[in-house]
């Protein structure tokens, strides 16, 4: 068994990238999480973070149609290509699988185009970095989906799964060997910026920390001042309530009193025109009727008799 070692195992799904946006993607779902899976190998092979590879690919206008890799911008990563396969889509023959081996063998790993659901008919495409082969047709590779090492078995094998790969100039140490006295430059440079990267991860945060803290002074400082504005309007507004009733009170008052003399004057203006109308002389007014006429000299008793005349008849 032969096993390059990469930079890096990082997969597309790692939250301090996943959902950015990837190329010159604007909506969901075109995120690295989802589709990143091409930029994330070439990542782990170069010893860069996806979000770097993006971002440098961005710059150089290496994707098209939002989220399309352009293969000629690989080259601003770091990485020149050296071969690219024909297209299979049938079975993959024996010399792919010799070309790969000797890849391998001269510490190339391999950008390789694989079926990520095999059991379908079409191709769902994803892309992993092939860094070793065992025995027969084993191989093996760094799939940015999980991050973690992975036999090609779990996509179907490397006959049934794979449609095109791509090769590069870097080369990588394998497992079990000591790093040659020029491979210790590359491999400090590496480690020191992945140490300088959790650093700036740790700054960051730091800083976010710091910022977030600063709001909550402001917001704890607002609040108090909104608790002392609502205790100053709840203050006038006890004022404002007490006045208020204090005038009304006044005002009620005042109404009572006018309408007291008011009825008292009436009262006294009725009682003397009673009083006027008491001290009036009484006079008897004599009303004659036509039998006072007809009647005039004679007795009461011929009155009567005739009255009763009148009225029985």
């Amino acid at each position: 068994m032969k096993k390059l070692i990469p930079p890096l195992k990082q997969s597309q799904r790692d939250s301090r990238w996943a959902n950015t946006f990837l190329g010159f993607n604007t909506s969901q779902p075109y995120t690295i999480g989802n589709f990143g899976c091409l930029i994330t190998s070439l990542a782990n092979y170069c010893g860069k973070t996806p979000l770097e590879v993006n971002n440098t690919l961005k710059a150089n206008n290496g994707f098209v149609s939002g989220g399309l890799l352009v293969w000629g911008k690989v080259s601003t990563i770091g990485l020149n290509e050296t071969y690219a396969s024909p297209r299979y889509e049938s079975a993959v023959p024996d010399e792919a699988l010799n070309k790969l081996r000797s890849l391998i063998d001269s510490g190339h790993p391999a950008v390789v185009e694989v079926d990520f659901y095999p059991n379908t008919t079409q191709e769902d495409m994803h892309w992993v970095l092939v860094t070793g082969y065992g025995d027969g047709e084993t191989f093996y590779a760094v799939d940015p989906w999980t991050g973690t090492d992975i036999d090609l078995a779990v996509y179907g094998g490397i006959r049934r799964t794979v449609y095109s790969f791509r090769a590069y100039d870097k080369t990588l140490a394998f497992e079990g060997t000591i790093p040659t006295v020029d491979d210790c430059p590359a491999k400090l440079q590496q480690v020191t910026q992945e140490r300088d990267r959790l650093n700036g991860v740790i700054t960051g945060k730091d800083e976010q920390i710091k910022v977030l803290k600063a709001q909550i002074d402001a917001l704890t400082n607002e609040n108090d001042t909104l608790s002392k504005q609502n205790l100053a309007l709840t203050t006038d507004l006890q004022a404002e309530k007490e006045h208020a009733k204090v005038t009304l009170d006044a005002e009620l008052s005042k109404q009572r009193t006018d309408m007291l003399i008011t009825s008292e004057g009436e009262k006294k203006a009725l009682q003397q025109e009673i009083d006027r109308l008491k001290k009036l002389p009484t006079k008897t007014i004599k009303i004659e009727t036509p039998l006072d006429e007809r009647f005039k000299g004679k007795s009461t008793k011929v009155k009567l008799q005739a009255i009763t005349t009148i009225v029985l008849a």
